[in-house]
This record gives structure tokens, sequence and C-alpha cells, in this order.
């Protein structure tokens, strides 16, 4: 018996107390802040389903990738609020092959999602619809481009370098609705050319007579062109012209083919290297295999196009003796192609002759197939791809350039991912009175925070900077806010910004909460809330508190679940009786005993299904004192009884949500 009353008496005399208090607080007829009016209804006339935890926001695990990426890419993930705003969540630097899975929780009133790719100095983006959690994002030649005043997206374009027998050479600019530059004269016409990327020169070569040819190079920066030498390979279809060109720059070498034969040359001097055997090309009449060209992708793969059996791939043999080619398009192409290039994207182009003037493809290399993109306004007998190849400054060397780095000067940091965006707030308002409920107008004490999540390059979080802003109407009862964490105390170095006035709660040596398990750090956020609350209105309000968790040992942004977490308050100076939001756990310094003493079922919530606590996805403008809530925001009575089904957006500020007589908007 006596070990009974030592339990429960505390509890007991903050019941008489607190309802002492509280029927002081609402018979008090000279409050002239005061909402309630006769006739209005309460939470308490409505049917909550079981089970439901009142819910604002909505997890969502993307899954995006990239078609023809040979490099990691950094995505950024925007949500689209009010048609066309824009709010940043955070970024994210994805595989080598542009994959990506993130998991981040939305508002439950956005709809749809902007995500951005930069990759090679370029941005291009897709808008998703909300319509599921898992949701998979895929980019590709059709993802559009963004157009920027960013320098260093304008400055860089990808080109296709033309040739033809008409001694013309051109440009053809892939960012800009594939416009042609004027043709500059070559005399005597070139058959073939390619591209070195690493030198800035263009090879080409420039038939001379009935029979013979020389090799050219030019450097693109200034134009001026060198002869190399005399085509001399003792097969007289080459020493007549070089049909096919590509730059090797795994080797540095010149490749080079016609119908059935390739060489490897020497660029410096147009002698020979290898001269391999060919293996694989379809046969038959009428030279299926002429004309054409040679490519090689940003991965190092290699193309062959022939006139008109279409693509094949092609591959060496370790010593180059034996080259294998192996056709990728089923039957006959129904053009002759003559071209053939990648941009830095890993797009493949190809070139066909109509009527005079050549049209541009872009092909898919899996399996041939294409689709037509421009009439050009000249012929065309060879094309090479200029890639891009302006190095984008990476200060720190962490694989994320400067351009996407939002710590250019730090390796251990890239990316800031800001919960619910930069600049904005997300609330946790509470009732006070727990374990007895009280009136339901949730402005006893309310947390508004922003959570930055410093990720490095490996997508993992290194540091959370936490802001945080108190506000209170007319609450009598000191109370403390703390969070719970997802992740063990191991991980974590040190917490600074805590502000300890109470005497209520201690801290370790990292700053965390002592004597809490590790498994389930916390960091306490403030522990007597009147002493951060000032000013001489209804609403109290604190300063900005600044709380700082530096991580020893990074944690997967992808595992820690949504924010806020498990925040909760502690009530009335007494650390044992906390408050969480709905459906969530207490701390091993709870006092279940709580629990039996008032009208807690489990889970902070009535046995109707009310809670003392929600979670308001932006700003929370409290209802005025004794104003239910469902008085204020006048949509919550349905989102309650449909259990989250209708009028998600209920918090919004969206015509109809909101009786703004029986609030205090801020």
């Amino acid at each position: 018996m006596t070990h009974f009353f030592k339990r429960h008496l505390p509890v007991a005399l903050f019941i008489i107390t607190t309802l002492i208090g509280c029927s002081q607080k609402e018979n008090d007829p000279t409050d002239p802040q005061s909402g309630a009016q006769d006739g209005q209804t309460a939470l308490t006339d409505y049917t909550v389903p079981d089970g439901f935890n009142y819910e604002t926001t909505q997890e969502i695990n993307l899954r995006i990738t990239s078609e023809n990426v040979s490099q990691p890419v950094v995505y950024s993930i925007y949500a689209i609020e009010d048609g066309d705003n824009l709010l940043l969540r955070g970024k994210a630097l994805s595989d080598a092959e542009g994959r990506l899975e993130y998991s981040t929780n939305f508002s439950n009133h956005i709809e749809a999602l902007y995500i951005m790719r930069s990759s090679n100095g370029r941005d291009h983006f897709e808008k998703i619809q909300l319509t599921t959690s898992n949701i998979s994002v895929n980019f590709n030649e059709e993802s559009e481009r963004v157009r920027s005043n960013n320098s260093r997206v304008q400055d860089c374009n990808d080109l296709l370098y033309a040739v033809n027998s008409d001694g013309e050479q051109f440009t053809i600019d892939l960012e800009n609705s594939y416009a042609q530059s004027t043709p500059i004269a070559i005399a005597g016409g070139s058959q073939a050319n390619a591209i070195d990327r690493s030198r800035n020169i263009m090879y080409y070569d420039v038939r001379t007579g009935s029979n013979t040819a020389n090799l050219y190079s030019t450097d693109l920066a200034t134009g001026t062109a060198n002869l190399i030498g005399q085509n001399n390979t003792g097969i007289s279809v080459f020493d007549n012209s070089y049909a096919r060109m590509e730059y090797d720059h795994a080797t540095d070498y010149l490749i080079i083919g016609d119908a059935h034969r390739i060489l490897i040359m020497d660029a410096s001097d147009n002698s020979i290297v290898h001269n391999p055997t060919v293996n694989g090309l379809v046969p038959g009449g009428g030279n299926p295999n002429g004309g054409g060209d040679i490519a090689i992708d940003n991965n190092g793969n290699m193309y062959m196009a022939t006139g008109t059996v279409g693509l094949y791939s092609m591959t060496f043999n370790s010593d180059t003796t034996v080259a294998t080619c192996t056709q990728i398009t089923p039957g006959s192409f129904p053009y002759y192609i003559t071209g053939l290039a990648f941009d830095r994207n890993n797009n493949m182009y190809a070139t066909v002759n109509s009527s005079g003037n050549a049209v541009l493809l872009q092909m898919d290399p899996s399996d041939g197939s294409y689709t037509i993109l421009d009439t050009l306004d000249h012929p065309v007998r060879d094309i090479s791809g200029y890639r891009c190849t302006a190095q984008e400054a990476d200060s720190d060397d962490d694989g994320v350039v400067d351009a996407n780095d939002d710590y250019p000067n730090n390796p251990n940091k890239a990316f800031n991912n800001n919960y619910p965006t930069a600049g904005a707030w997300s609330s946790v308002a509470y009732e006070d009175l727990y374990p007895h409920r009280g009136d339901f107008d949730f402005n006893d004490l309310i947390i508004e925070y922003n959570f930055n999540l410093i990720t490095n390059a490996d997508n993992d979080v290194v540091e959370m900077d936490m802001e945080f802003k108190a506000k209170s109407v007319q609450a009598h009862l000191h109370s403390g806010f703390a969070i719970e964490l997802p992740f063990h105390a191991d991980s974590i170095s040190s917490v600074a910004g805590s502000i300890l006035t109470g005497g209520v709660v201690s801290l370790d040596s990292k700053g965390l909460e002592s004597g809490i398990p590790a498994e389930k750090p916390v960091v306490i956020i403030f522990d007597k809330s009147s002493d951060v609350l000032s000013g001489t209105g209804p609403v109290k309000s604190s300063s900005t508190i600044n709380v700082v968790v530096s991580l020893s040992s990074p944690v997967a942004l992808s595992s820690l679940g949504d924010v806020p977490y498990n925040p909760f308050i502690f009530v009335n100076s007494e650390r044992d009786r906390e408050v969480h939001l709905p459906g969530k756990s207490y701390t091993s310094k709870f006092n279940t005993s709580f629990i039996q003493a008032g009208e807690d079922v489990g889970g902070f919530k009535t046995v109707e299904n009310y809670p003392w606590a929600v979670h308001v996805p932006i700003r929370f403008d409290p209802p005025k004192e004794n104003v239910d809530i469902t008085n204020a925001y006048v949509n919550f009575s349905t989102f309650a009884t449909t259990g989250g089904g209708s009028n998600r957006n209920w918090y919004t500020m969206q015509e109809g949500n909101r009786n703004t007589s029986n609030l205090h908007e801020q």
C-alpha cells in the first residue's frame, strides 16, 4: 500500500491541481481573448476512426534513373506548391549510372514534385504527380532542358562537326534547336572526320586526286589547319579516302574504316598501327556495308553504322588483331547512314542523306530504333561529336562540382536538406493537461521547427542543424521540449544549443539527455517554456533557438524516417510526464502510471481516438483560447472523421479552411 501511494500520489495531486486551474481558466468571464461561442461544435462531437494518427505528411520514396549517363549526377528535389512555386527539399548525388533512391516526407497538400538533374554543366527536369508513395522517375532524351542565366549552362554546348564532299565543314548545335553554323570551305571536300576533345583538334581527310588523299588537323579554337601527311596505307580504298573515322581517347589513335576493313592509325603521322581482321559484318551484294561511320560512347563502347544494314556494336580482342561486329539493327535500315556521334549524355546521333541534304536522327544504341530530329541545310558525309568537356570546379574534391555543392570548400559536407524548405517552418501543437483531455485548442505550447539535414557526397547525414521557435496562448504550466532521435548515440559526437534553466534534466558529455538508452537518444531543446517565452499579448513567443547535432559516424539519410521524428513536451516541470504525437512511443523516462490515471488508452490518444498533439507541416496560427480546433480550422473535423481521406490540406490558407476570427494570425 505504501508503494502504491508513493507511485501514484504525485499523479493524483497533479490531476487535482490542474483540474482546478483549468476550471478557473475556462470560467473566467473577463478573458477578452476567448473565442468560444455558444452553439459551436467541438472535436468531441465527432467520431474518429480507430488507429488514425492525424498524419499531415506523406512519405515519398523516389527511385530516379537516367538514360545515357556515365558519371554521377546531382538531383535536386522540389515540392510544387500553389501551381508553380518551387520549394527545394534537398539534393543528392547519384551513382555512376545516374541511379538514386531518395526517401523523404512531404506535406499532404503537396501534389507534385519537380526534380532537376544537373549533369555536365547542364540541367534537365521532370515533373511528377504524387499519386503513390513509391515513385519511379526516368530522365531521357525527352526530359526538358532548364533554361538558365547560369553561365556554366550557357557557355558549353555539345556540337556535331559535319563535313561533306562539297567542300563544306559546319557545326550543328545540339543545345539550340540544331542550329547550323555558316559552312567553312574545305578545298576538295572531305569524306570523314573525328574530334580529339582533349586537344581540341578535328582530324579530316581531303581528296587530292582520283586516288590520293591527305590527312589534316584543324585547331578548333583558332581554325588553323595543318597537313599531317598523305594517306599511304597500301590499300587503295583508304588511300583514296577514309570513309569512316573516329578518335579513340583511350589509345589516342584514329580508327578508320570502309565497307569491310578497319585500320588503327597514329594521327600524328598518318601511319598504320594495327590492321585487324573484321568479323561479323552482314554479307550481301550491292555493298550493304558501305558509307556509315564509327563512334565511341562515353563508356568506351564502340559502334559502327553502315549504309543500309544499320548499326553494329564493335569490340577488339586484347591485341587488337580482330574486330568483332554484332548487328544491332534488325533487318535492313531504311536510310543510308553517313555519320554517327554521341553527345556528353551518351545520346547517339546519326545523319542520313535525303534529297540532297542530310536528315539528323537520334538513335537508340540498344536496338537501332530512331527518331527524326531535323532536316539540315546541307548534305553530310560524316559527323563527329564535340562533347562539352569544360571541367567544372570541385574545390574540395568530393565529387560534387562547386555549382551544385552547398559546401564547396568542405569535403565532409555537400548538400542541405531542409524540412519543410529553407526559410520556412512546420509546427507541432500541444495540449498540456495530459493525461486528461484539454479544450482541444492546441495552443498551450506550439513548436515551430526547421530541420537542415546536412549530407555528404555519399548522401549520409553528417550534421543536423535545427531551428525552433516556441509559442503559447495563455498557458499556465511550464513545459520542456525535446526530440527522440531515430539513430544510436554512438553516431553522435556532440549536441550544442540546448537551453536548460529549469533544473529538470541533465546532459551527458555529448550534450544528450543523460539516463536515456543509447539506442534512442534524446536531445533537449529547452526544459522550461516560461524562460524562453516573452511578450505582453495573449500569444507569447521565443526567439529562434538553434540546436546542432554533429555526427561522428554519418547516417544514411534514407534510414532516418519522417522529420521531426519523435518530438514531445514534458509538462509542469515533470520530466516523466511526456506528451507525444498520436501513435508515437514514450521514452524510458515516462511515468506509465499517467496512462492508468487519465484518459490515455495508449499511443497518446483517448478511447475516442482524440490526440494531445497535432503535427502541422506549415506555420500554425493558433486558435484563440478555449476555441476548439474545429471552430478555427473548419475542415479539421472532416479530416479527422474520414481518417485523413478528405480535406488533407485543412491547415493551409486555401479559402474555406480557416475561420480567421477564431485564430491568432501571426
